[in-house]
């Protein structure tokens, strides 16, 4: 349910950022500030659930998965939180009448249709689906990453680049939430610095891979 509001509200911004529509803009950020309720109850669920699985003999069996879905509550979190400041910037970037590249756009909309089908795969709460879609979601999101550098924004104000820094972070979230750990999810995006902490270690070109 989190994962298909940051969907929602991202595609949202995508569209009212190509409209140039600060009202809708507003009401997207409104969505997501609203979201932090369900965050909250969410962490709450999970650590309900890992006490259970601790004591109950019956849930035994299901610890595993429990661990995993409390490994994945930091960055879920944060999807939430960067993209709650993507809109903001959204909102402001366009209350001052200007704009970002339409590449910048299709990023945002890429990385929500991410973050949807993550959420449709977690609804499902099927083990043997994971196992099939998530290496492809992590394909489309290293692609995603070698395509956000610095000149995607080049030549934009403010509110254009910290739209672009907000998409590289997202972008990593929701590797994490793949299951990749922190430094090589950062190691996916296009370095902004000539010695990155995490230099990069694989981001293709997708005419390349086909």
């Amino acid at each position: 349910n989190v994962l298909g509001i940051a969907s929602s509200v991202l595609d949202d911004v995508a569209d009212a950022l190509r409209a140039k529509d600060s009202r809708a803009l507003d009401a997207a950020l409104t969505a997501i500030r609203n979201s932090q309720t369900d965050v909250d109850k969410l962490k709450t669920a999970a650590s309900s659930g890992k006490e259970q699985a601790t004591i109950s003999p019956f849930q035994w069996g299901n610890r595993g998965r429990i661990r995993s879905l409390i490994r994945i509550l930091s960055p879920v979190d944060n999807t939430i939180r960067n993209s709650r400041v993507l809109a903001r910037r959204a909102l402001i970037l366009t209350q001052d009448g200007d704009e970002i590249s339409e590449e910048q756009i299709e990023i945002i909309e890429e990385i929500a249709a991410i973050a949807l089908s993550l959420s449709d795969l977690y609804e499902r709460h099927r083990e043997v689906s994971e196992a099939t879609e998530i290496p492809d979601l992590v394909r489309r999101l290293r692609y995603l990453g070698g395509r956000v550098g610095m000149d995607v924004a080049e030549g934009r104000v403010l509110s254009a680049q910290v739209i672009l820094a907000q998409s590289r972070s997202i972008i990593v979230d929701l590797l994490q939430i793949c299951g990749m750990s922190r430094e090589s999810a950062v190691a996916v995006l296009v370095p902004t610095s000539e010695s990155p902490a995490y230099p990069p270690e694989v981001w293709v070109d997708m005419e390349e891979e086909l």
